[in-house]
């Protein structure tokens, strides 16, 4: 039981935009959560979801489950199905006393619904608000919300009359963020038009459509790495990086991942170069997970860049051929291994080596950076989790650029996974990226760069 109130705000009122986004999310996901002095009870986490099928499914007591699926909610106990007449997905379900109530949600709207009896009974709609998720429900048919916006994070309650009320408010802070600046430069790639969004600190304005996702969000799940890369003084770009269609590796469509990489990254960087003001002599590039494979793509195959920051990256394609350390010594290890054979197959996969892996061991080879090292000379930075099934493609690289004499690092995070979550570990990896571009682009660079819009 949290005492949100009471205990939770003293940690938001000091903690920063990412704490605000743990707690709100580790609030959602707990199930109970106390905002009153009365006991409110959350709607759980659904045991399936699958967005793609529009499929979800809780469980109601140890008897039943409420599922949706295409469109279609039902009441599954042991001995019967019962449809719900109601609109929407379900978003939630739970027991208020001896009441079984489920939520359901549309674009529009939530609606509350009895189903004690297993049948349909009576249903309460409440208009959903403009932002915020859906959290869970009061026992007064009040619906409980949370957010983040550009001037704070906070929890609310929707009343069944509309009304809305503010539980909690912190991080207040957040309204005196500066957002950056961006501007999109046109250029070609693959004979198809595409814009490079260039940001830097600070703009006198709020940021435009361009910008919207990753960088334009100060809020969202990865503000804290680009914001505190703008914030140190850097400009930052960031490439219209597009897949081709899905096609069978003898099709003439068909390009291999290393000349994709190139054939996206050196149009925007000749793009970036008519940028007036930015030291192009002077660029670094950061990427994970799959950009962190782009990273020792161009670390192989380019001296552009000057630094480069590799975050949890692929580098040998074999290494996804072995069992995670954590699964090593479980039952299923190898069911759950036989995932990364679709990662590397699938036409619709990024790497998409063109078939199985045991009749394309020259893809196999030339898709793996790590084992193309012999031109590397960029400073690098490498990041992996202990967890991780990537750990191996960041210690091969290190170690090969150890052997070369190339300036290179490697920061292991023991008990991470390929996410890296501590927000410890996020901070400490933030400032080692921002030291390690501050050392290997010149200060002038740097101030030039920050200085031009």
């Amino acid at each position: 039981m949290i005492d949100f109130e009471r205990e939770a705000s003293e940690t938001a009122r000091s903690g920063s935009i990412l704490s605000a986004q743990a707690l709100a999310t580790f609030y959602a996901a707990l199930g109970v959560l106390r905002l009153t002095p009365q006991m409110v009870r959350l709607s759980a986490a659904p045991m399936i979801t699958d967005r793609r099928e529009n499929l979800s499914v809780f469980s109601i007591g140890s008897d039943a489950l409420v599922v949706t699926d295409r469109g279609r909610s039902r009441i599954v106990r042991q001995r019967s199905v019962s449809e719900i007449d109601a609109d929407g997905t379900i978003i939630g379900a739970t027991t208020l006393g001896n009441k079984t109530i489920v939520y359901l949600g549309t674009a529009k709207e939530i609606t509350r619904l009895d189903i004690t009896d297993g049948i349909t009974g009576s249903r309460a709609s409440i208009k959903r608000p403009a932002m915020g998720k859906f959290a869970g429900a009061l026992e007064d048919g009040s619906l409980v919300f949370f957010g983040d916006t550009d001037s704070g994070s906070f929890v609310w309650t929707v009343s069944p009359t509309g009304g809305e009320a503010v539980v909690a408010r912190f991080n207040d802070h957040m309204a005196r963020i500066k957002i950056p600046e961006a501007k999109a430069i046109k250029y070609v790639a693959r004979g198809e038009s595409r814009d490079v969004i260039v940001t830097a600190y600070p703009a006198p304005q709020a940021l435009s459509e361009l910008a919207a996702g990753w960088i334009g969000n100060i809020h969202s799940t990865l503000a804290w790495h680009w914001h505190s890369i703008l914030a140190a003084g850097f400009a930052l770009y960031v490439v219209d990086f597009q897949r081709p269609p899905a096609v069978e590796a003898a099709s003439t469509g068909y390009i291999e991942t290393p000349r994709l990489i190139m054939s996206e990254i050196k149009p925007a960087l000749a793009a970036v170069k008519l940028r007036r003001g930015v030291d192009t002599t002077k660029l670094g590039f950061v990427g994970y997970s799959y950009g962190g494979y782009t990273a020792l793509t161009l670390l192989a195959r380019t001296k552009t860049f000057k630094a480069i920051a590799a975050e949890v990256p692929l580098g040998n394609l074999f290494q996804l051929l072995r069992v995670p350390d954590e699964l090593r010594l479980m039952d299923c290890a190898p069911i759950n291994g036989i995932g990364y054979f679709q990662e590397i197959e699938d036409p619709y996969s990024f790497l998409r080596v063109g078939g199985p892996v045991h009749l394309n061991r020259r893809r196999m080879i030339d898709y793996s950076p790590s084992l193309h090292l012999e031109s590397a000379t960029t400073p690098t930075l490498l990041f992996a989790g202990e967890f991780d099934s990537y750990r191996g493609s960041a210690e091969q690289t290190y170690m090969t650029l150890l052997r070369k004499g190339v300036p290179a690092e490697l920061v292991m995070y023991w008990g991470e996974g390929h996410v890296i979550k501590s927000p410890g570990n996020v901070r400490d990896m933030v400032n080692r990226e921002i030291a390690w571009f501050t050392k290997y682009l010149a200060p002038s660079a740097v101030t030039q760069a920050s200085d031009s819009r």
